[in-house]
């Protein structure tokens, strides 16, 4: 997996696809290669992800399934902790000692997952981010103690990945 994360005052979207194509360049490709399969984009051989989020654009590329999420930690409302987590992820955030981490950590490994899965915002609450872990891996990265940066992995590479079948 390869990633460009930058911070610009410019349109994120547009540096997203410019991060997009400058790591498709380096495995011998183009954005003019990236096609949509259910709305996700993926090229050739390869999976692809981007995110931004207020200052923020992070674009990542693998051969194997991944997708990046990132958000800015901040304070929360805890009414909506019903509408898209499940009882105990809502009990795991509510007693937890950082709780706007906490949310922020489970809510970006539900982002990752619906790009993953090609789902939309209303199957966030269907996925358990505390019993997912038999399918999934999950990488944190913060940025200025004020940004949470989420990969996520298939659970399969990984496996393959630590007995050298890939």
């Amino acid at each position: 997996m390869k990633y460009i994360l930058v911070e610009t005052n410019n349109n994120t979207s547009l540096i997203g696809r410019k991060l997009l194509d400058e790591l498709l360049k380096d495995v011998g490709l183009s954005f003019d290669d990236v096609i949509y399969i259910n709305g996700r984009p993926t090229v050739r051989n390869y999976y692809i992800s981007v995110s931004h989020k207020n200052k923020y654009v992070v674009a990542a590329i693998s051969k194997h399934e991944i997708s990046v999420d990132i958000e800015l930690i901040k304070d929360f409302n805890e009414n909506i902790l019903t509408y898209f987590f499940t009882l105990d992820e809502a009990n795991y955030i509510k007693n937890s000692k950082n709780k706007n981490k906490v949310f922020f950590e489970l809510y970006t490994k539900k982002e990752c997952i619906l790009k993953i899965e090609n789902k939309n915002i209303l199957y966030l609450k269907e996925i358990d981010t505390l019993k997912c872990l038999k399918n999934y891996s999950f990488l944190h990265k913060y940025i200025n103690k004020n940004y949470i940066l989420t990969f996520c992995y298939k659970k399969w590479y990984l496996i393959s990945f630590f007995y050298g079948i890939i």
